[in-house]
């Protein structure tokens, strides 16, 4: 059973509207937990669709707001969309939390240091370039 954070005057996202990509799982899941505990509409972004369900659906069973989206952070217009959907259905973007990364795919290349470093630096920039 996951953690609930009591909201502070120092932690109130009451209003405020977040994005993490890679959601769905690990520490981007438990990073929405968070936001949602403290107050904020938590847009869930995750390369499975059904991860970032599971979450958004774990969140409004609490009383939150969340929103689940399939993201591929490398695919531009994956990352336009996601903060388009976000203006439109929130009004507004006010935090950003670039947690997707390739471990899984590190895997399948020789250089897993630059592999990782690269898709995580190159999604960081393509989400905030969008936002």
């Amino acid at each position: 059973m996951a953690v609930r954070i009591v909201p502070t005057a120092l932690f109130d996202l009451n209003g405020k509207v977040a994005i993490v990509t890679g959601g769905g799982n690990g520490i981007g899941a438990a990073c929405c937990r968070m936001l949602a505990d403290s107050g904020a509409t938590v847009v869930i972004a995750d390369l499975r669709a059904a991860d970032a369900q599971n979450v958004a659906d774990e969140i409004t069973a609490r009383g939150g707001e969340a929103l689940a989206m399939e993201c591929n952070v490398l695919h531009d217009e994956d990352l336009v969309a996601l903060v388009q959907r976000t203006v439109v259905e929130y009004g507004g973007l006010h935090i950003l939390v670039n947690n997707a990364g390739a471990a899984a795919q590190a895997k399948k290349v020789r250089s897993t240091s630059l592999w990782t470093h690269g898709v995580s630096f190159l999604s960081i920039k393509y989400c905030a370039t969008a936002s």
